[in-house]
This record gives structure tokens, sequence and C-alpha cells, in this order.
């Protein structure tokens, strides 16, 4: 009976003791002193001749992370009376960017090879215009496959003055983002396509240059006080790009054989190149392409024609001056960092494709 007794006192003392501490729980026993000895626990048992390796893996996914995220700018424009034309502008980059002008008040023209009276275009539209509280929104169909509709839209867009502009043929601003997305996929993913695949991005890089040359015209009448801008928006693999030597001393950036003096057998020169050194070369294409073009912009005379009748001093002046002066045309490529348009059809049309 005594054995019983002191057993039952003793669990009726330990009862009363988990009731005091759950009442009032020791500084000792909180989630913050748990959280501290995990840390303390995971330091110890971390081997310390790991941690350069760890310190390097941390600094490069963020520098990783930070490229991939483009260039940065705080400066915001007011764009209330700017025509902006817009291609590919129903694509996910694309509609971010159609957002982006209306919000600032640009009067956008967005190119589509779909019919404008179609749902899916009318609705984007539509919401474009309801979401930014601005009605200067429209779609144009130009199928940027087919050099007769470009060639179609741009007379259009010069010469009527059926366009909803009013203002036609007044252009302040095209942005080319049709050639951002990703053609093909890499390896396993790959379709098989080779051919194909090069001829879509062959294809959409004529129609840049296409489309450019058609309304350049427009853009070199317009007053010399406009800022105009020609934005080429290219994909993050121009920095993959690079020229490929062979056994005979012949190069290539394209997919085509060389055209250098020599000869070189199938077997070490290849018709076909992999996907993302054509994606690669294909962007760095279009950089090149638009600084050409800033140079031709620049040597072109962008002041009106003097007076005969000024005092030849004068003119010295105006020449020396137009010698050094730069175009009121601004061509430049821009590439916003890497994104599902850019990175998910390297990884095929399946499962992989889809998550990325």
């Amino acid at each position: 009976m005594m054995m019983v007794r002191k057993r039952a006192e003793l669990a009726e003392a330990e009862f009363e003791n988990s009731l005091t501490s759950r009442r009032h729980p020791s500084p000792s026993s909180g989630p913050g002193t748990m959280v501290l000895k995990m840390l303390a626990a995971a330091y110890n048992y971390w081997p310390t001749q790991y941690t350069p390796h760890a310190v390097v893996s941390i600094i490069a996914i963020l520098a990783t992370h930070r490229i991939a995220q483009g260039r940065a700018t705080t400066r915001e424009r007011d764009l209330h009376g700017r025509v902006v034309l817009l291609t590919g502008a129903f694509t996910p980059l694309g509609l971010t960017l159609l957002e982006a002008l209306a919000q600032r008040g640009a009067h956008v023209i967005a190119l589509t090879v779909d019919k404008v009276e179609e749902e899916r275009v009318a609705t984007y539209v539509d919401l474009v215009r309801s979401t930014t509280s601005n009605e200067n929104v429209f779609a144009e169909e130009c199928d940027l496959g087919d050099p007769e509709s470009i060639k179609a839209f741009a007379a259009k867009f010069v010469q009527a003055p059926s366009l909803p502009t009013a203002q036609a043929p007044r252009l302040d601003a095209l942005v080319c983002a049709h050639e951002y997305a990703a053609v093909g996929g890499l390896g396993l993913f790959a379709s098989g396509q080779r051919e194909l695949e090069q001829q879509a991005r062959d294809d959409a890089s004529l129609a840049t240059f296409l489309l450019i040359t058609l309304l350049l015209p427009s853009l070199l009448t317009a007053p010399v006080e406009r800022d105009i801008r020609i934005v080429n928006v290219v994909n993050r693999w121009y920095a993959a790009a690079a020229p490929r030597f062979w056994v005979d001393g012949t190069y290539e950036f394209s997919s085509l054989p060389s055209s250098s003096s020599g000869s070189a057998t199938s077997t070490t020169k290849p018709t076909t190149k992999p996907t993302l050194l054509a994606e690669a070369t294909r962007a760095l294409r279009t950089v090149l392409f638009t600084r050409h073009l800033q140079r031709i912009l620049d040597a072109l005379p962008s002041t009106p024609i003097p007076d005969p009748l000024a005092q030849s001093s004068n003119s010295t002046a105006t020449s020396a001056q137009n010698a050094n002066s730069k175009s009121n045309i601004v061509a430049v490529s821009v590439s916003p960092g890497l994104g599902a348009e850019s990175v998910a059809p390297l990884f095929g049309k399946g499962f992989f494709g889809r998550l990325m």
C-alpha cells in the first residue's frame, strides 16, 4: 500500500509540474530557442571544407538571377500624343509592353496575324483599354511571315487615312518584340525539323528588316525636334553566339555552309547547328543590324537645307554642326532578360515546356 501511495503522489506531482510549465513556460523553451538550437546543430554538423563551394554557389545563383532580370530603370516618361507601333503585341511579353505603353498615354497600334474582328484580339484590346483608361489602343492585321502583308500594311500606314489614328502617318516609336520568343527545342526536346525552325528564325529577322525599311521614309521626313525610337527586342541568348571554326580554316555564323575559300566535307561542317547557338546567332545578328542602322541614321543629314542667302560664316558653322550632330532617330536593341517565351520552347511542347 505504501508503494502504491508513493507512486500516486509522484504521478500527481508530475502532473502539477506539467500544468505549471504550460502556464508559465521558461524563457529557454520558446520557439526562438528552438531555432537557435537548430542553427547551432547545423553549424556544428556542416563540414567546413565545403564552405567556399557553398559561398561560390550562392554568389553564382544571385548573379544569374540578377542578370536574368534585365536592365531596370526608374525613369517614367509621359507618352501622351506619341504614336507607337508594336509587333508581337499579343504574346505574353507583347501584352506587358502594350499595357505599359497604354498606361503612359501612348497611342498604340498593335500588329497581329489574326483578324482584328476575332474574339481573342478584340478581348485583349478591350481589356487593355479598360485597365489603362486609354482608348487609343488599336489592333491592325499584319502577318510578319508574309512579305506581301508587311508591304500592304506599310503602304496603308503611310498613305491611307483610314487607320484609327487621326495623325497618321506620324510615328514616334517602332517596337519589334516578335523576335523575343525562342524557336525549337534542345537535345532530347528537339522536334527534328531544324530546317523549318531555322527558316522561321530567318523569316522573323527579315520581317524586322523589311518593316523598318518600309517605314523609314516616314520617320526620316518627321520634324528634327521629334525624338523617334526604333527598338528591337532580343532574347538573352545573344551572349552565347560564337563563330565555329573548321579544320579547313573556314568559319561560319549562320546555318548555311561558309562561302569562304577552301572546301570541307559534310563530316566536318554540318549544315545545321544546335538550337541554342542558332537562337544566339539570330539575336546577335539583330543587335549588329540595329547598331549598323544607327550608324547609317547618324550619317544622314538631320537638319533643314541652309538658306543660300545667309552669310557664309553662318553656313560654315551650320555645316560643322551638322557633321557632329546625331540623328533624332535612335535605334537600340534591348533584352528584357529570361522569360517563359525564351526558355519554355527550348524544352519542347510536353510537360517540361509547360512547366517552364
